[in-house]
């Protein structure tokens, strides 16, 4: 989800007194609401301003409502007892960070800020907020980094249970219901195999899986592949490349597969022993792809 706009400081302030009203423990969100309307704010806020700082809280996940009552993260409990200054700052860097705003992959990248990027409002905020200029471009730059990290990973997320399911569907057509229940996403276990899925064949050797979801598919497909994920596919005969496309309106669908022996020729040398290469972006042409999945019938060995 992304932010329509980013929260002015005069919302930001108010957001905090709501989170210095909210007990550790929680609060009926009925007394809450009668409390904002007995804040000593000496006319700075009105009842609706804290109604409104509420809702932001509570959409991203800094108070969560559950049975009309209100409970503060263990977040926004800690933030509720720093002075103002680094809580407003530390309130407006977790509320990006959980709401990103539409611009932000845009205006800021891994190197540089583009602040012409930035609509006005929500610059004039992070410039309010956070006065001193280089300490600003380098937490936005940051925060671009960390919210891209989430967003890559929910995206591969995706495909990886669009494979796992088209693998359980396709066993099951093969007439293997029972080995249904032994596709695996494993990387939900550790990302340090060098594979996401495992998947049984109906007369051979499982297979092992890395996923690769791209949001752009056409003759060229740029995948990102780690050294350790391509030291395991070339040591591996039932190691495969699955590629899946995630399309605009936020579906997902397999492009295609390959084995290592295809990305082998594509891999970066090490130049020198300290220069070791640790991660690369690999182009791979559409006809390097075999077409759906790996076969789930006789497995690699076939």
């Amino acid at each position: 989800m992304c932010a329509t706009r980013t929260p002015t400081p005069h919302e930001l302030r108010a957001a905090l007194w709501v989170a210095r009203m909210l007990p550790d423990t929680g609060i009926a969100r009925a007394n809450a609401r009668a409390s904002y309307a007995l804040a000593p704010s000496g006319g700075v806020y009105r009842h609706e301003d804290f109604a409104a700082a509420e809702l932001r809280l509570a959409g991203c996940g800094l108070i969560a409502l559950s049975n009309g009552r209100l409970s503060p993260s263990a977040e926004l409990a800690e933030v509720s007892h720093l002075p103002e200054t680094e809580a407003i700052e530390i309130l407006l860097v977790a509320i990006s960070e959980r709401d990103p705003p539409i611009w932000l992959s845009t205006a800021a990248d891994a190197e540089s800020l583009a602040p012409e990027a930035i609509p006005d409002g929500d610059w004039k905020t992070f410039e309010t907020v956070i006065a001193d200029p280089e300490r600003r471009e380098a937490l936005l730059l940051s925060l671009s980094r960390k919210v891209d990290a989430i967003r890559t990973a929910s995206i591969g997320a995706q495909g990886e249970d669009c494979v796992v399911e088209a693998c359980r569907l396709r066993l099951a057509e093969l007439g293997r219901p029972d080995l249904v229940a032994a596709v695996r996403r494993v990387s939900l276990i550790s990302d340090q195999l060098g594979y996401d899925v495992v998947s049984p064949t109906t007369a051979g050797p499982s297979w092992r899986l890395e996923i690769k979801t791209t949001q752009i598919v056409g003759f060229l497909i740029c995948i990102h592949l780690t050294r350790h994920e391509a030291r395991i596919g070339l040591g591996d005969p039932g190691w495969a490349l699955v590629v899946c496309w995630r399309r605009s309106d936020e579906t997902v669908e397999i492009v295609g597969w390959c084995d290592a022996s295809t990305l082998a020729p594509l891999l970066p040398q090490d130049s020198c022993p300290q220069g070791a290469w640790t991660s690369a972006s690999l182009i791979l042409l559409r006809d390097e792809l075999n077409d759906g999945l790996p076969d789930l019938e006789m497995g690699w060995a076939a």
